[in-house]
């Protein structure tokens, strides 16, 4: 059976009583171990009893200031104790409130990925078939679809990204580069994504290799020499900002020039675009874009770096 501390009390008492010619010394260390079991336990009614089992009236006056003082000890452990306590609480409850915020910011990243990712192709898509060769009926049909697709991309685009048009309209002029003698590498797993990048590409005259996940990518960044690269964040295998991040090692490493990365990716929700800068990105398009939009942030990268 459990020895309580009702019954322990009066032990240590009676143990004690052989020991009482030795005077203050026995009742300090008594009165010491008490305290101790006070501010452990926080008991009233330990407090109480240890109090009456100790208690020598012929003395009092002797040990009450020490009796006060060891008390007011065992109270500020108590109560260093419990602000341990709930510095631990508070931490645990903050660890866990980052960890939901990381965990929705997980959910948004992958939620605008798995919508905007599949609709950047049908704007682009769109706005080639109507370059195309096309009757009345079908030139209808295909302004219906591009208009369509235009008005809901413009209600999933965030506001706080420009449009690549809108910042790079009046630069273009200056270009005087010609595609041909230009190698852009497109990294992208997405099929419609990858194939309308590398149409609109080639119809310009550029040269397009492609890569299906952010390892591919670097592995032909090192086999390879590039002028451009098009790097979906949100990829298998190795991700692009970890790809972009090697091959800027790299860079570093063997003093080679630097070589302008963008970013097209389906995730546009705050602090994306900083995500990108930071990796080592150069610019950032957010999914989905338009053919006009896709040409001039591609035309403008590289006229800098040509």
């Amino acid at each position: 059976m459990p020895l309580t501390m009702s019954a322990f009390l009066p032990r240590l008492y009676a143990l004690s009583q052989p020991w009482r010619w030795i005077g203050r010394s026995t009742r300090r260390i008594s009165i010491a171990i008490g305290v101790v079991l006070i501010s452990l336990l926080g008991s009233a009614t330990v407090l109480s009893s240890f109090i009456l089992y100790n208690w020598d009236i012929k003395d009092w006056r002797d040990d009450i200031n020490n009796l006060s003082l060891v008390i007011a000890f065992g109270i500020m452990a108590a109560i260093l104790k419990r602000r341990e306590s709930d510095a631990k609480e508070a931490g645990l409850l903050k660890e866990q409130a980052n960890q939901a915020n990381q965990a929705k910011s997980r959910f948004l990243t992958i939620m605008s990925h798995e919508i905007r990712s599949p609709m950047n192709g049908i704007p682009g898509m769109s706005e080639l078939l109507l370059d195309s060769s096309l009757d009345h009926s079908q030139q209808t049909y295909a302004d219906q679809i591009h208009d369509g697709t235009i008005a809901q991309a413009s209600t999933v685009n965030a506001p706080a990204v420009p449009a690549a048009s809108a910042v790079y309209e009046e630069q273009q002029s200056n270009i005087t580069f010609n595609p041909a003698n230009l190698r852009v590498l497109i990294a992208e797993d997405t099929e419609i994504n990858l194939q309308l990048a590398s149409m609109l590409l080639i119809k310009k005259g550029y040269q397009v290799s492609v890569a299906e996940n952010g390892q591919q990518a670097f592995d032909a960044l090192t086999q390879e020499h590039f002028d451009l690269v098009l790097m979906d964040c949100m990829m298998p295998v190795m991700d692009g900002y970890e790809a972009t991040r090697l091959w800027r090692e790299r860079e570093a490493a063997r003093h080679s020039a630097r070589i302008p990365i963008i970013a097209l990716t389906a995730s546009a929700i705050e602090g994306d675009r900083e995500r990108c800068l930071v990796a080592g990105m150069d610019d950032y398009l957010a999914k989905p874009f338009t053919s006009a939009s896709f040409l001039d942030i591609v035309q403008h990268w590289l006229s800098r770096h040509n």
